[in-house]
């Protein structure tokens, strides 16, 4: 295994709801404090591994994710802009998790594949991995352990399994899946 994916910590959604904050600026959200101990034991599982870096999205959830990893490893995060979260319109428009669970949801429907002539232009599942491979194929072929703090679409969308635990791993397979899968909406 040379990259290690960690699904970032439990989301204080509830801080960034209370300002009112629409559309993408609910991802300044940061971990409650269970993600934070989460983040913590996230951080002693990997303490037993040889990692070379870490990286992280830029999504305030992850960066603190990464950051508390980061400091137990001995390893500053490294911002990688494209392990980014899912997002639910290309336009960068939306405002409400309404919009955003709607477009979730016809995701799902379409199996993660955008039909051509869609009125909603959300990024599909192949979209998704092919800027997380930009950002993580030459990190995969260096030889060293690196540990990617990211999101669950991402980390579905390069192996192929739509669930992924809050601070939880998955290893990058050596090839990605190109598959969508259908289910239940992320829980962020």
């Amino acid at each position: 295994m040379s990259v290690v994916l960690l699904r970032h910590g439990e989301t204080a959604w509830d801080l960034v709801n209370a300002h009112g904050w629409p559309g993408a600026a609910n991802d300044l959200a940061p971990l409650t404090a269970r993600g934070a101990r989460q983040a913590e034991e996230a951080a002693e599982r990997l303490a037993v591994l040889d990692v070379a870096r870490v990286l992280s999205s830029p999504m305030t959830r992850a960066l603190q994710t990464a950051a508390v990893v980061g400091s137990r490893l001995g390893r500053p995060p490294q911002v990688e802009l494209d392990l980014r979260e899912w997002c639910p319109d290309l336009s960068w428009s939306w405002t409400t998790e309404r919009e955003v669970l709607a477009a979730y949801d016809d995701f799902l429907a379409h199996a993660g594949t955008r039909p051509d002539d869609h009125d909603l232009r959300w990024e599909s599942l192949a979209e998704v991995r092919e800027r997380a491979l930009r950002v993580l194929g030459p990190y995969a072929a260096g030889g060293e352990l690196v540990v990617a703090v990211c999101h669950e679409v991402l980390i579905h969308a390069l192996t192929g399994e739509q669930r992924t635990a809050l601070a939880t791993t998955r290893d990058l397979p050596a090839r990605p899946s190109s598959a969508g899968q259908s289910g239940s909406a992320p829980s962020r």
